[in-house]
């Protein structure tokens, strides 16, 4: 006989991101040239902003344009 395991992973809704900070994400994005993800929790009013970089010499642009 065959051992049968139910997968117990709950699920989320994933809410969709306001227009403002939507358009924090655009700005940002338009700024450092590069993708950019805000996350929000509109409960804490807390969040993280997540900037990619492909290379070195791009982090050292971006921080550039953060640090003048």
């Amino acid at each position: 006989k065959g051992i049968i395991i139910k997968n117990n992973i709950k699920k989320r809704t994933i809410k969709p991101l306001s227009p403002e900070i939507l358009a924090l994400e655009k700005r940002l994005r338009d700024a450092l040239a590069t993708k950019v993800k805000v996350s929000h929790n509109e409960k804490t009013n807390r969040g993280k902003i997540t900037i990619e970089y492909y290379s070195l010499d791009e982090l050292d642009r971006m921080l550039d344009i953060l640090t003048d």
